[in-house]
């Protein structure tokens, strides 16, 4: 029962749960990704068309009801879209049975890695929240979508797949990804399959859209 209108939160696919160490206690958190309930211009939600749709993420402590964090990072590409995030996965990098991380992708094709206990990007630059891992947007590649699907956790490595949305177009080129995520940020692609595989067996139609979450 824990309001979330004043934090701006849209709609959401679900919650992944998790416990994780804060000081000497261990706290049991829900953890979700929602959309945006309203735009925002320079952070204040926007009553009418101007400013952006964006995702959010959240901690809700599950003892308390509280929110222990939030997130939220705006769309510069889509950003009239408000279709719903899928379900975050959680890392435990080393192994100890805690959540270190909360790992997924966005609307941008962008994908986050917050810490868990706080909620800000391991990727920090001046202080800002940035993506482990931004898909190439109108630069030297094609912009190739929207990880609408939630991504699937192998150690270390995060594996996504791009064009799982209503809004995504039927002429681009989507695919699923494998990167490395490591503890200071910095973010290894370990392979792309696309359009090819590297011995050129076809694999994705430009256009078709991958629905449903990688299995390892």
């Amino acid at each position: 029962n824990t309001p979330g209108s004043y934090l701006n939160m849209g709609n959401s696919k679900g919650v992944a749960m998790g416990s994780v160490a804060v000081g000497d206690s261990i706290k049991n958190y829900v953890y979700l990704t929602a959309s945006y309930n309203a735009r925002l211009t320079g952070g204040v939600p926007s009553t009418d068309s101007q400013g952006n749709y964006g995702i959010n993420a959240y901690a809700i402590d599950m003892l308390t009801g509280n929110i222990a964090w939030h997130f939220n990072s705006d769309y510069a590409v889509n950003n009239n879209v408000t279709e719903t995030p899928a379900i975050p996965a959680l890392l435990d990098i080393d192994e100890n049975g805690d959540t270190d991380y909360v790992v997924f992708g966005d609307m941008d094709g962008r994908l986050w890695t917050l810490d868990a206990k706080e909620g800000k990007s391991i990727k920090q630059l001046a202080s800002t929240d940035y993506p482990v891992y931004p898909l190439p947007v109108n630069g030297s590649l094609p912009y190739i979508g929207p990880i609408g699907s939630s991504v699937a956790l192998y150690g270390n490595t995060a594996i996504f797949a791009t064009g799982g949305t209503e809004f995504s177009s039927n002429t681009d080129q989507y695919g699923v990804y494998a990167t490395q995520i490591f503890k200071n940020g910095a973010v290894n692609l370990l392979w792309a399959a696309t359009d090819t595989d590297t011995d050129g067996t076809a694999l994705f139609s430009t256009g078709e859209k991958i629905w449903s979450s990688p299995q390892l």
